[in-house]
């Protein structure tokens, strides 16, 4: 999960720095390739074969949606080469830029989603640890639980009843 975040974030950065790159009058194959340097994963090697692709003349948007199959943000990649057919068609970096602005306001949206989660996320985890406490504070206070839920009768009703609910 952390490597699939850490190219979801990158790819935000690489789209910035390439349509940086596409204002400023940059080759396009040199744009894909410093976008490529600061990208990570399966971004990195799609843009640095898309920049090597618009070197020799290739179908870059092609390129770039066949990597769109292993990274981790297929949607920057595809929006990314339906951008590239778009700018190729009419000149401008225009689409890629909004393609950022789309990319960062996802970003956030995630972030907003993760930061609601973030409470339910700790209960669970305390809900689920508490039955282990339970029956350590118990043994730790001479009883002997274990003994209690798996060889009596009321303790492997309660066993069962427990893993039911859980």
């Amino acid at each position: 999960r952390r490597g699939r975040d850490a190219e979801r974030g990158q790819a935000v950065e690489a789209c910035a720095v390439l349509a940086g790159e596409l204002r400023s009058g940059r080759v396009p194959a040199d744009a894909l390739t410093a976008a490529a340097a600061v990208a990570t994963g399966p971004s990195a090697v799609a843009l640095e074969a898309a920049g090597g692709a618009a070197r020799l003349g290739g179908d870059v948007p092609a390129v770039l949606a066949m990597g769109a199959a292993a990274s981790a943000v297929p949607g920057f990649l595809l929006g990314l080469s339906a951008c590239w057919r778009v700018c190729s068609a009419t000149g401008s970096g225009v689409a890629v830029e909004r393609l950022e602005q789309a990319l960062r306001a996802e970003q956030a949206q995630l972030r907003a989603v993760d930061a609601e989660l973030a409470g339910p996320r700790a209960s669970a985890g305390l809900l689920a640890v508490l039955p282990l406490a339970g029956i350590g504070l118990a043994a730790g206070l001479g009883a002997d639980p274990v003994h209690v839920l798996l060889h009596t009768s009321l303790g492997l009703v309660a066993l069962a009843a427990g893993l039911g609910l859980d």
